[in-house]
């Protein structure tokens, strides 16, 4: 059994948390996921299982799509609703107008500090585990790109955004520094992954797991990856290629799914100088 699986993470529900619950259902040890979400978050969650694992990395996830609600006034030490309260401001007189901009300029951010509370390794260690140890952290910074941000909802001292961002930024960050903007502070209360690239909505996501894996529907990997161009190999070809020779291709250079004569597919290849060459195949 493999393929993928869109699933709907519950707030309050860790990541792992669903993906045990896939391995217990399906009896299927070798399963993984795109990328963390915090317990706080729900939203788009994409699990790999089996042999998708393999094709995790060619998932097209470098634009991930979030909403976010951002409580002006009160500072966290995680950033959001599960931290303890490190620090309190008045929230000024704001004006929709001043938020909707302040909101757009996040696009303006080429960097951010990342949280002392995150999964980032220092030195083998995880910065959370550092964190909630009271021992010091270093600063970390990384480059980020906000594609897009737009100022969904405005009551009192909440704030409902949405922004496009580079995989790895953090959205609490965001909350935070656009709460300073605003002249206070805030940790965000609700967060949801909307998105991953262009292609994988939480639309298509269950929320709930079936009783047993015959009622799970999977995505296979040929579907996950019909990003890449296709290249159908006649059977001696696919036989060198699964041997891990490589073949000649008049195709232009790049990363391609390569398909049996059949239309079955069996791994992803990329084609340099007229050769194409494996990068991951299917082995079962």
């Amino acid at each position: 059994m493999f393929g993928f699986c869109f699933l709907n993470k519950p707030a309050g529900a860790s990541s792992n948390s669903l993906i045990y619950k896939l391995r217990k259902l399906t009896g299927v040890r070798k399963i993984g996921h795109s990328g963390t979400l915090d317990p706080f978050a729900q939203g788009l969650l994409i699990a790999a299982i089996g042999e998708a694992t393999k094709y995790l990395p060619y998932i097209k996830h470098d634009e991930k799509e979030y909403t976010a609600k951002l409580k002006l006034g009160i500072a966290t030490d995680t950033l959001d609703l599960d931290g303890e309260v490190i620090a309190q401001s008045p929230v000024p007189n704001l004006h929709i107008d001043f938020i909707k901009q302040q909101v757009q300029n996040l696009t303006l951010l080429k960097e951010q500090v990342v949280p002392a509370f995150s999964a980032k390794r220092v030195n083998g260690k995880r910065l959370y585990d550092m964190a909630r140890k009271g021992d010091s952290t270093p600063e970390l910074k990384q480059n980020i790109t906000v594609h897009a941000a737009s100022l969904i909802d405005f009551q009192k001292d909440m704030i409902e955004f949405r922004v496009k961002v580079s995989s790895g930024t953090y959205i609490r960050s965001l909350g935070e520094e656009l709460a300073r903007q605003l002249g206070t502070c805030g940790h965000l209360v609700e967060l949801t992954r909307n998105s991953i690239g262009q292609t994988y909505q939480l639309a298509q996501a269950i929320s709930e797991l079936p009783e047993t894996c015959e009622g799970l529907t999977l995505i296979s990997i040929n579907d996950m990856l019909a990003h890449y161009p296709a290249i159908s190999l006649p059977n001696t070809q696919r036989v060198m290629i699964q041997n891990g020779n490589s073949v000649y291709a008049s195709e232009r250079p790049g990363l391609y799914r390569i398909l049996s004569s059949d239309g079955d597919f069996i791994g992803i290849g990329e084609i340099n100088g007229g050769i194409l060459s494996a990068k991951r195949m299917i082995s079962i």
